[in-house]
């Protein structure tokens, strides 16, 4: 599936099961992802980047999950040290 309009395709680094329940002050994995296609009308990002994100729209293909957000669900990029 293509992602159209300003709609990111990502493979996150973690998606929480939706049984898991987090308890006040339980910490969890952050949303960070890599980009993995963007749709038409996106300029700011592209496929590659590493990002940490807000909101995720969950999703399987061919046994595999990613995650689709909006581009203005992302808070920033994530830059390698090396």
């Amino acid at each position: 599936m293509k992602p159209l309009g300003k709609m990111m395709k990502i493979k996150p680094d973690f998606i929480e099961n939706s049984n898991t329940i987090h308890t006040l002050g339980e910490s969890k994995p952050g949303n960070t992802g890599m980009i993995i296609q963007i749709g038409e009308h996106i300029h700011d990002f592209k496929p590659g980047q590493k990002i940490l994100f807000k909101g995720l729209i969950k999703s399987e293909e061919d046994g595999e999950k990613f995650g689709y957000i909006h581009e203005d669900d992302v808070l920033g990029l994530i830059f390698s040290e090396n």
